[in-house]
């Protein structure tokens, strides 16, 4: 296999538009000489429950009530109807189980999309079907499942929100059950995997670096206050989780947190607290690259180019549900930092065209065409291949994950598909 160098991260600004932008590029496209082959798309989930139910401290000891008559999906919802590998032998995930067996006070379960969830998975479908079935042509008017490539992670979440996708392209009009394939969580790609040794390690010593960072120190001291709660109880990604699931289902928080500088403070802190871990950005640490999106991203990276470089499949779309922990490496291994946390249903397509017999990628960020370094909108495929091409391989991944001390432990191992 190709070894796939890396391209440190750079920080780019670019205005996030909507679908509609695409409507303008259609013609072009054509006019152009470009004709849509494929598309590898993958995106996040949509609106869930929180993790965690309850703010840290004793302030607000409020517990949430996520009522499971107005906020779960019904039996009608389930549809199109989908398998998900062999169903009476499909792969446990622990932790979707815990998560689902975990409930909050009004019957839904920690994690759970929910009903909203399902209408941005949708609305995402529709967009879809504007695009590459009646604009662009790429699929046909009715559903051929055999054109359809479908991917997720092992977690209810992200097979529902793929499930309302589909719904929202061709509705409940195919003929039988489509497959979807999940792996286990040690062979995860979509997400960065923490069954990998030294990436857990790695997310051990930038979490405790990035509580003595001292540009977040007073925020976490001044939350600590709000809370009535020590600082060390202060965890930036919990607290906006919740804050974010009450807000977008209409729930209010409490007043003292409802203060527009704290809650923006609150989102860079949780940006970067994130990123600390996941990709390992430290300008401390001038080695971050190998540590951080070596090891988080690169089978993500493989599994991309892997669908977008493929000359031998029939499959025109390709869909890989997955979570932000999804979104952040992707878009940093392809030379954007965003200061923004990804949105419910937030996605990142690869639109391979064929040109005079060449093949080229355009890249697509929630309907916006994004650059790629040295590459005009349509990207040569050698080209783009060859921005990833520092990548571990798979094997070399393997093999950096390794930590030859065999006491290392693995509790308290984060999961990748938490968010």
């Amino acid at each position: 296999m190709k070894r796939l160098s890396l391209i440190p991260p750079i920080l780019v600004a670019f205005q996030m538009k909507t679908f509609a932008s695409l409507n303008e590029s259609k013609s072009k496209d054509h006019k152009q000489g470009y004709n849509l082959e494929r598309v590898v798309l993958i995106f996040r989930h949509g609106a869930r429950t929180p993790i965690s139910n309850v703010f840290p401290g004793n302030k607000s000891n409020e517990v949430y009530f996520w009522d499971i008559n107005e906020m779960r999906l019904k039996q009608e919802d389930l549809v199109p109807a989908l398998t998900v590998d062999d169903p009476q032998f499909r792969i446990v995930s622990e932790h979707n189980t815990k998560q689902e067996t975990t409930k909050f006070p009004g019957g839904c379960s920690v994690g759970e999309l929910t009903k909203l969830g399902r209408e941005q998975a949708i609305n995402l479908g529709n967009e879809l079907r504007k695009r590459y079935v009646e604009e662009l042509k790429l699929l046909p008017t009715q559903p051929d499942a055999s054109l359809l490539e479908l991917r997720s992670t092992n977690v209810n979440r992200t097979i529902e929100t793929l499930r309302g996708v589909l719904f929202g392209i061709y509705g409940n009009n195919f003929g039988s059950a489509l497959h979807v394939t999940v792996a286990s969580e040690e062979d995860e790609t979509l997400t960065p995997n923490f069954t990998c040794e030294r990436l857990h390690e790695s997310y051990k010593l930038q979490r405790q670096n990035f509580f003595h960072e001292t540009k977040t120190n007073t925020l976490r001291l001044q939350l600590a206050d709000l809370f009535q709660t020590e600082p060390t109880n202060i965890n930036f990604v919990n607290i906006r989780d919740l804050v974010i699931a009450l807000k977008t289902h209409g729930k209010v928080i409490p007043e003292f947190l409802d203060n527009k500088p704290i809650l923006d403070n609150l989102e860079k802190a949780s940006v970067e607290q994130v990123f600390s871990v996941l990709i390992g950005l430290s300008k401390n640490d001038v080695d971050y690259p190998q540590k951080g999106l070596q090891l988080s991203a690169a089978p993500l990276v493989h599994e991309v180019c892997s669908r977008v470089s493929a000359l031998d499949t029939q499959h025109k779309l390709t869909l890989l549900s997955g979570h932000d922990t999804s979104i952040m490496p992707l878009m940093c291994s392809l030379g954007y930092y965003e200061h923004v946390w990804p949105d419910f249903c937030s996605n990142v397509a690869f639109e391979v065209y064929l040109k005079n017999d060449h093949r080229y990628v355009r890249v697509v960020r929630n309907g916006q065409w994004i650059p790629i370094s040295g590459c005009s909108e349509y990207c040569p495929m050698n080209k783009f291949l060859d921005h990833f091409s520092s990548f571990l391989s798979i094997e070399e991944h393997k093999n950096a994950c390794k930590i030859e001390d065999q006491n290392v432990s693995n509790s308290n191992t984060p999961s990748g598909t938490s968010l």
